[in-house]
């Protein structure tokens, strides 16, 4: 029942042999997804950092001076101190010479709530 020595040696090179391929390709492969993992995310950063670099400028443009006078000009209808404001409608251009907001004029400020302040706007 004993196997010749050369078939036990052979199977066993054999053995090893395989063995080694084995490991071989499995680290490869194992190799070649971190490589790939890798590659994705020295991607990802790179998107990451652009968006960055955009919502900074978004920021500091946000933050500067000329868009909070423009966002208050044209969002909250606010105006300069001796500022005149014409109401366009259709063709005719009326002069609002009466327009104030409390906002640009502190002395003007009244002490109603704003539930009558919105009355007021809206009817």
């Amino acid at each position: 029942m004993f196997l010749p020595e050369f078939l036990k040696k052979s199977i066993l090179l054999f053995l090893l042999i395989y063995s080694i391929y084995s490991l071989v390709v499995t680290f490869l492969s194992i190799h070649s997804n971190v490589i790939q993992k890798d590659n994705e995310y020295k991607e990802r950063i790179l998107g990451l950092k652009d968006e960055k670099a955009q919502l900074e400028n978004k920021l500091n443009r946000i933050n500067s001076d000329e868009f909070v006078e423009k966002e208050a000009r044209t969002r909250l209808n606010m105006r300069k101190e001796g500022e005149e404001i014409y109401l366009l409608s259709g063709n005719e251009a009326k002069k609002a010479e009466e327009v104030t907001y409390s906002d640009t004029n502190p002395n003007s400020a009244k002490n109603d709530s704003n539930l009558s302040r919105w009355m007021e706007i809206l009817f």
